[in-house]
């Protein structure tokens, strides 16, 4: 596997290339939107959702949008 990683118009595309074991070439891309903290607040929030907390890793350290490897939500239903 080769993998390629960018941003292209608010989107992150990932790049994929393959060879397989008969030498067999393969290439693809897989895009998703690159959404942000309050892009998700605003969505659940539009469903009934109140953001309660937020971890940037699976450690439950704080969320840091320029050092947080991830961004895990926790939403509950309702208001407050």
């Amino acid at each position: 596997f080769e993998i390629t990683r960018f941003v292209e118009e608010h989107k992150i595309v990932k790049h994929i290339e393959l060879v397989d074991t008969t030498g067999a070439t393969y290439s693809f891309d897989e895009k998703v939107s690159a959404l942000e903290l309050e892009d998700f607040r605003i969505l659940f929030e539009n469903q009934g959702m109140t953001l309660m907390d937020t971890f940037g890793d699976y450690d439950l350290q704080p969320f840091e949008v320029e050092n947080s490897n991830r961004l895990i939500m926790i939403f509950k239903k309702g208001k407050g």
